[in-house]
């Protein structure tokens, strides 16, 4: 969360989204080292602050909003409103990856001026989570996509794991 890395270096950052000026360096960095895709965690703490004004991005993933962060925020509405901003920046071609059974998705998907991509437990999912169990040390997960059932085993435990992994998928 507090760093960054590309196959030729790596490094920290004092917060999950540095501020524009770092970030763009940051950017600067990976593009002369010849990355040419960027993978960002863009806090809602980063768009509160206008760290993330200017950016326009070509897919965003949103898995859920829980009460964290409302010292910052002040409320859940304005919570879950500062993480809408991220999908009011999704560039008009790009895609938002968004999950159907959390409680915002709809007030999330209203922000989106931009091709949506769905997963979750819902039939009209694009991605749609059929089961997952949970073992010791793996969870397998079945998910349909298409029409079509694949098996997945993860070395990652928990139901929240299982939705970052859909929306990865995706």
């Amino acid at each position: 969360t507090n760093g960054r890395s590309c196959a030729k270096f790596s490094g920290d950052n004092p917060n999950t989204t540095p501020d524009a000026h770092n970030l763009y360096m940051y950017l600067d960095e990976f593009v002369r080292f010849g990355c040419s895709y960027a993978s960002i965690e863009t806090s809602s703490e980063a768009f509160f602050r206008g760290r993330l004004q200017a950016m326009q991005f070509d897919i965003s993933a949103y898995t859920n909003v829980t009460s964290e962060h409302l010292n910052i925020h002040g409320s859940f509405e304005n919570y879950v409103e500062c993480k809408c901003d991220l999908f009011r920046q999704i560039k008009e071609d790009g895609y938002a990856i968004l999950n159907v059974d959390d409680k915002n998705y709809e007030k999330v998907r209203s922000c989106c001026n931009c091709n949506i991509l769905t997963y979750g437990t819902k039939d009209n999912s694009n991605l749609q989570i059929v089961e997952f169990t949970e073992e010791v040390d793996y969870t397998l997960i079945k998910v349909r996509h298409l029409e079509k059932d694949y098996s997945i085993k993860s070395p990652l435990l928990g139901e929240f794991n299982v939705y970052n992994l859909c929306a990865s998928i995706l």
